[in-house]
């Protein structure tokens, strides 16, 4: 999680996830995944909050070249980040999957809670959010905390991500596009 945000305003928050899903979008648009989405991977610069995405090591390429035979192997990524899709053996990484992580990433930074925490806010362990993942039981508790924020379209887009059908989940340059349109009811 990101504490030096804690305090950081709903508009700046906003602004961080419009360049990190837009750059994400951009990976996208090249044929490629990021594969790794979790908050370690998104540096954000303390002095004006300009965000990062880092440590391309897991990307793997859309198309059926000798690259992605190559690298794409069996997930390695940290768990509460991951899509339900990522529970089968014959995982294939994808944009719908970073979407997936992008979810996670940006619940944690609207809210500033776990994505995979329990009634009280305790975080659950790697073996709880594996079954809630494959159980089919994909919406995190901790989308609870988005009404405080009173954007119910940052709330819906959300949701839509954390769906098991990756075809129903919205792409990065469409979570981009909310993000700008929320930022727009903002007075300047």
């Amino acid at each position: 999680m990101y504490p030096h945000l804690i305090h950081e305003s709903l508009r700046g928050k906003l602004t961080i996830a419009r360049k990190v899903s837009d750059a994400i979008s951009h990976i996208h648009s090249k044929e490629f995944t990021h594969s790794d989405l979790k908050s370690d991977n998104i540096l954000i610069r303390e002095a004006d909050n300009e965000p990062f995405v880092c440590d391309l090591g897991l990307a793997h390429g859309l198309t059926h070249s000798a690259v992605t035979e190559v690298t794409s192997g069996a997930r390695v990524g940290v768990k509460k980040w991951c899509p339900p899709e990522s529970c089968g053996r014959d995982f294939k990484a994808t944009s719908a999957g970073d979407v997936w992580s992008l979810a996670c990433l940006f619940l944690e930074l609207f809210t500033g809670h776990h994505v995979w925490e329990d009634e009280t806010g305790e975080e659950l362990s790697d073996f709880e959010i594996h079954n809630q993942l494959c159980g089919h039981d994909f919406v995190p508790n901790s989308i609870s905390h988005m009404s405080e924020l009173d954007k119910p379209m940052i709330e819906d887009a959300l949701r839509r991500c954390f769906t098991g059908e990756r075809d129903k989940r919205p792409s990065a340059e469409d979570l981009t596009k909310t993000f700008y349109k929320v930022l727009s009811t903002f007075s300047e």
